[in-house]
C-alpha cells in the first residue's frame, strides 16, 4: 500500500520512477488539493483509488487494474487505457482519454463520471451504466464528456434498485459537446409488456428511450413494383 496523505509533489522527478503497480494499491486519503506524481506510473493490475482531492499524473500507462474515483479526481496529460477499468463519480481531467477497457460511472451507488476533455472508445472498449431511476446521477449512471466523444465498442446497460423503466422515460447515458459514430453493440435489459428500447444518437450524446413496440397484423398483402421501387401494401 502506497498512501498519499498530503497535497503537493509526493514523488519528484522523472528519475524517481518508474513506479509500477501490479497487485499493490496507490490511494490518496487526505488533502483537498492536488498530489503530483512526476515519475512514470504503470498500472499492471493494481488499484488506484482517490478518496480526497486529486492525483495528477505526469506520465501514466494502464494495461490492467482499476482506477477508482471515490470522492476525488485524477488528471493526466493524455491517457490511453489499453485494458482495465475506470469507475466512480469524480472527474478525469485529460486531453483525450482513449479507452480499450471498461468505463463504469458510479460505485455502490449510481453517479456521474465526468471527463474534462475528449473521449475515444475503441472497438474493444465498453461503457457500463446502470439504471435505477430517471434522474442522471441519483437515478442512473451517466458519462459526461466536456469535449468530443468518438464511439465504438459496446454499451452495456443493467437495471438496479428493482427499477422497471416505463413507456416514455428517457435516460441520457452519455453527454458530450459533440459526438462521432456509435456503439458497435448495445446490450440492453429485456423489456416486456409491448415495450422496447430505442437508442437515440444526437450531436451531443446518446439517449435511451422506452417506446412502444409496433406490431402489424395483416390478413393479406400485395406487392407492386414501379420504376425500380417495391411497395408492400398490408390489408388488415
Amino acid at each position: 500500500l502506497y498512501e498519499l496523505q498530503s497535497d503537493g509533489t509526493n514523488l519528484a522527478g522523472a528519475s524517481a520512477g518508474p513506479f509500477n503497480l501490479r497487485e499493490s494499491v496507490l490511494r490518496k486519503t487526505a488533502g483537498a488539493g492536488v498530489s503530483v506524481l512526476q515519475p512514470q506510473v504503470n498500472n499492471y493490475g493494481g488499484l488506484i483509488e482517490v478518496l480526497s482531492g486529486r492525483i495528477a499524473f505526469s506520465y501514466f500507462a494502464q494495461t490492467a487494474g482499476v482506477i477508482r474515483l471515490n470522492g476525488g479526481d485524477v488528471s493526466f496529460p493524455s491517457f490511453i487505457m489499453h485494458a482495465g477499468l475506470i469507475e466512480g463519480t469524480g472527474t478525469v481531467s485529460v486531453g483525450t482519454l482513449t479507452s480499450s477497457g471498461v468505463v463504469s460511472p458510479g460505485l455502490s451507488s449510481l453517479g456521474v463520471l465526468s471527463i474534462s476533455g475528449n473521449y475515444n472508445q475503441t472497438s474493444t472498449g465498453s461503457l457500463n451504466v446502470a439504471l435505477g431511476g430517471t434522474t442522471a446521477g441519483s437515478g442512473y449512471d451517466q458519462l459526461a464528456v466536456s469535449g468530443s466523444a468518438t464511439l465504438n465498442g459496446a454499451l452495456n446497460v443493467s437495471l438496479t434498485n428493482s427499477f422497471t423503466p416505463a413507456r416514455g422515460q428517457s435516460f441520457q447515458v452519455l453527454s458530450s459537446s459533440s459526438r462521432t459514430n456509435g456503439f458497435a453493440s448495445t446490450n440492453l435489459p429485456a423489456r416486456s409488456g409491448g415495450l422496447r428500447w430505442q437508442v437515440n444518437y444526437s450531436g451531443t450524446g446518446v439517449r435511451l428511450d422506452v417506446v412502444e413496440s409496433i406490431h402489424l397484423a395483416a390478413t393479406n398483402y400485395s406487392v407492386s413494383e414501379s420504376a425500380g421501387s417495391v411497395s408492400l401494401l398490408l390489408n388488415r
